[in-house]
């Protein structure tokens, strides 16, 4: 019954296309030639679809796409005026007509072809998968549109538009008489094939019985029911009859399946028409080239839409077996896949095309594969002289739906169709118009419904779906790809603004609420408290380009914005910014137009006295500024002296408070002047000193008890420059490898390879490492014991969790036992007067915990190791005290660490304000709060 519901369908599908296609010159009747050709391509084209693709969709079901008739009439009008002005009118017109447009036709499917080959190996096709879900929806929602077009013409032949906009209402009346019937039968098998599939195709027979009825209680005869329109008419397809009484004279030629090759041969092609009709075989083939791009993930989402309608029909008829009724479900039936079950086609030479076939097998082609086979059918098509074929999404969905998803039925109406090729399509004349044009009808309200109603329910954010309705419209207006393009830039306009609205803002903070883990004293801690808005942090996601750069500068000017004299405010502003960090680490790329706002950005802050940070940026990021000539510079004259690129926000944040510290509070200079007293004291209390810093910035009481230990304390001197741990050469100092060391003045500062953590870096080996060496020696740039994206631009798609060289390397990784690092130094405190170094025990090493850098001059007192443990037996007391000392000090470092974390957690959590707030808003709204408080 498939075979022969369908056979209706390639039948309606040849008539269509042959009724586009006139010889408007010389007048000469081809309707019955391109029924013949357009039949060849079903006959030849389908069961190589369907012997190559059964195994991996359900329903096949090629036929001839309706796509590039429009260029097809344009080649058929080429030939025809150069046949007409070069006078070859006689009886080898039809055939050198018929070769000529042949040729044309067949350079435009091979040279598509070719294309849809070439893609495959150089993933051009792979621009289809960045088509929009709404374009898509759009694209196929046209499609169903012009399925119903295509119906109208069936009936009337008269194109809709037309009548609807030219006609007059006599003719308006006349149309509607002939398709309401058409309209009620399709609707009525869409219907009822929701209901019960198996019903349809004795619904698609009823106009049959309808039309011969009404035929015999009006009393009209066949002849004259073709003459009014309601069957074709036998001379339409009338051409030179083949019997077996002169099938010895037949010749090969159109429109016999391969005819052109001989015609060809023969040289009945007038060339001159085949080169002024060529830009138009090109034109088809590069845009049919896309359509064909298309066409298999379209096939691929229908046939898992498919699989889905079929287990919710299984799904209800065990419940109705089990006698279980659902009321209010609303979700069953529609068979539509939601987003969670299947995303937008990916990469296409990797994507699978569905999960299981029609014959219940695994599917094992991937998308690129099903192209290839296009390709090959195409071209083999082309020299057979045949038209566009490809498999039927809309007519392939509703057959599956009646039952016929496998092989077999698919087969039989290819030779039903060969049937009626042979015997001159002779038997439509005798079957009404309206069983054919419900057909289309069907297959119109069943693409609409998934690609048009089903898509604008999926759709949570309704300004992306108006995209659907907008492509329909304009695919009647301006053409089918000319909408496709117009609605790719409508819904890109649309994402710019939805993207646009999310913001690129991931947090907002100033150095009043973020502060760095560096650790200071309390001096500088209560000065940043007070003063830390001279610090403005600003994080960023995503990808930075001009539809959302541009608020990033708006914030940042407002940072600097002075309220009118006349308007002055009676609440204190900000301070202007002297430090601003805008982290990028979780930023993917950037364009050039947000390069240019970063360039002004950096100039406004240069112009401001205002040093400007951009915390981890990668080296892609890196290498996009520098093409736009931001980067920083040495030269003070330069704008972008005040620029820097710090390795991560933490790093920023450090060197903005040494600078901010630097610069207003002026702590260097102080400790400087506390330097310079110190050692022009001529008092023995440098040790006692150190002690009752300890009490003041700790809110302890030790000196009095641990004074004591002066006299077992030696003094360490260091210079500007100078590391505790390690000599001008960089050789350790062992005798200081250990103990406790009691800062007198000075500044200090600890900084720490990153890499010496509990993690692992899992993307290269650091210079000097065993894994480095191993590396360099087989020529290796670096350890991956992951899946490697070598750049921001690479996506997921290719990559594989699970290969040999992943576990190789992984077990590499595990040998090295913490050797492969990524070396970079971060600060972890700047120590003055208050603080201690070193740890109470035998420490291995204590350089080890970081490289003590002097900032200023510094003296400390030292007590090792070997003298702590005489004072184990001689005086334990003490070292009691010196224990609850250390104790009390570790214990707050550890407190300030775990507060420390909260900032990255609400770094990742914050939802930052889509418009941030500017500096005198910002003022207005604190002195609104203080003063309500």
């Amino acid at each position: 019954m498939g075979s022969i519901v369908f056979v209706l369908f390639h039948i309606v599908f040849c008539l269509a296309q042959a009724s586009a296609i006139h010889r408007p010159y010389s007048n000469q009747p081809v309707f019955g030639h391109m029924v013949r050709m357009s039949a060849i391509s079903p006959i030849v084209g389908g069961p190589l679809f369907i012997y190559l693709l059964s195994g991996e969709f359900p329903a096949v079901y090629p036929t001839i796409d309706a796509f590039p008739a429009p260029f097809f009439s344009q080649m058929a009008a080429v030939v025809d005026r150069c046949l007409t002005e070069a006078g070859i009118v006689n009886e080898e017109d039809d055939i050198v007509f018929l070769t000529t447009f042949g040729v044309l036709s067949a350079i435009s499917l091979i040279m598509t072809g070719l294309l849809v080959v070439l893609g495959t190996k150089i993933k051009l096709v792979n621009l289809s998968a960045f088509l929009p879900y709404p374009v898509m929806c759009g694209f196929f929602s046209g499609v169903g549109v012009l399925l119903w077009t295509l119906s109208f013409l069936v009936d009337t032949g008269a194109n809709v538009w037309s009548v609807l906009f030219h006609g007059g209402m006599t003719e308006i009346i006349r149309c509607s008489k002939h398709h309401v019937g058409s309209l009620i039968v399709g609707a009525s098998m869409f219907a009822v094939g929701k209901v019960n599939s198996a019903m349809s195709p004795l619904v698609s027979l009823v106009p049959i019985v309808l039309v011969y009825s009404a035929m015999y209680i009006f009393g009209v005869s066949l002849q004259e029911a073709r003459n009014d329109g309601w069957f074709w008419k036998l001379e339409e397809f009338a051409i030179t009859k083949v019997t077996w009484d002169n099938i010895g004279d037949l010749k090969w030629q159109p429109p016999l399946p391969f005819g052109i090759v001989k015609s060809v041969i023969d040289g009945k092609v007038h060339w001159p028409a085949v080169f002024e009709g060529l830009p138009i075989a090109l034109s088809m083939a590069v845009i049919f080239f896309i359509r064909c791009s298309i066409h298999p993930p379209a096939l691929r989402k229908s046939s898992k839409n498919l699989a889905a309608w079929q287990e919710e029909q299984e799904k209800l008829k065990e419940d109705k077996a089990n006698g279980v009724i659902k009321v209010g479900d609303d979700s069953a039936g529609d068979g539509f896949i939601s987003d969670e079950e299947d995303n937008q086609p990916g990469d296409i030479e990797n994507t699978a095309s569905i999960r299981i076939s029609s014959e219940g097998k695994k599917s094992s082609k991937s998308m690129a594969d099903v192209l290839y086979d296009y390709g090959k059918v195409l071209m083999i098509t082309g020299i057979s002289g045949g038209v566009a074929c490809l498999p039927s999404i809309g007519a392939g969905g509703t057959m599956y739906k009646l039952g016929a998803g496998y092989s077999a039925p698919q087969y039989g109406s290819i030779i039903l169709l060969a049937i009626f090729y042979l015997t001159q399509f002779n038997l439509v004349g005798f079957l009404p118009k309206m069983i054919f044009s419900s057909l289309l009808v069907t297959c119109s309200l069943e693409m609409i419904e998934t690609w048009f109603l089903n898509s604008y329910q999926k759709t949570s954010i309704k300004s992306e779906w108006m995209v659907v309705p907008v492509i329909v419209v304009l695919t009647f207006v301006v053409g089918v790809l000319q909408s496709v393009f117009m609605g790719l830039a409508m819904s890109t306009f649309i994402f710019v603004g939805t993207f646009f609205r999310s913001g690129p803002v991931k947090f907002i903070a100033t150095g009043l609420t973020v502060h760095s883990t560096t650790e200071r004293n309390i001096e500088d801690c209560e000065w940043l408290d007070q003063h830390g808005d001279l610090i403005q942090i600003l994080v960023l996601q995503s990808h930075i380009f001009f539809g959302n750069a541009n608020s990033c500068l708006s914030y940042v000017t407002s940072m600097f914005e002075e309220p009118e004299t006349v308007n002055q405010p009676d609440f204190p502003l900000p301070p202007l910014p002297k430090h601003i960090i805008i982290d990028m680490t979780l930023v993917s790329g950037i364009d050039t137009s947000a390069v240019d706002i970063i360039a002004e950005m950096v100039q406004l802050c240069h112009s401001k006295n205002c040093h400007i940070m951009l915390a981890g940026l990668t080296p892609e990021l890196k290498r996009v500024l520098a093409l736009g000539k931001v980067k920083p510079s040495a030269s003070k004259k330069s704008p972008y002296w005040k620029l820097r690129y710090p390795p991560d926000m933490e790093s920023a944040l450090c060197k903005a408070e040494d600078g901010v510290l630097k610069t207003e509070c002026n702590v260097e200079e102080k400790e400087m002047k506390r330097s310079r007293q110190r050692r022009a004291s001529t008092l023995p209390d440098g040790f006692h000193y150190a002690l009752h810093q300890i009490d003041l910035q700790h809110n302890m009481d030790v000196a009095n008890s641990l004074i004591s230990l002066r006299s077992h304390a030696s003094i360490v001197d260091l210079k500007a420059g100078d590391s505790l741990f390690r000599d001008n050469t960089g050789v350790i100092i062992e005798e200081r490898g250990s103990g406790l060391f009691f800062i007198e003045h000075g500044m200090i500062n600890v900084e720490r390879d990153s890499s010496l953590t509990h993690t692992r870096g899992s993307t290269r080996g650091s210079r000097g490492s065993l894994v480095s060496q191993r590396m360099k020696r087989n020529n290796h740039t670096g350890i991956y014991a992951t899946p490697r994206m070598k750049a921001n631009s690479d996506s997921l798609t290719g990559l594989q969790a699970r290969t040999g060289t992943i576990g190789r390397e992984a077990a590499i990784l595990k040998k090295s036992a913490g050797l492969m690092r990524e070396q970079r130094t971060v600060r972890l405190a700047r120590l003055k007067p208050g603080f201690v170094i070193g740890a109470l025990g035998d420490p291995s090493s204590l350089h080890s915990s970081g490289d003590h850098i002097a900032v200023t001059p510094c003296r400390l007192h030292h007590i090792s190791q070997i003298e702590i443990e005489k004072l184990e037996e001689n005086n334990p007391r003490i070292v009691l005290e010196l224990f609850k000392m250390m104790s009390t000090l570790q214990a707050r470092k550890q407190e300030i660490t775990i507060s420390q974390l909260t900032t990255m957690t609400a770094i990742m959590t914050s939802l930052a304000p889509t418009k941030p707030v500017g500096r005198i808003t910002m003022a207005a709204i604190k002195h609104a709060v203080g003063y309500e408080s």
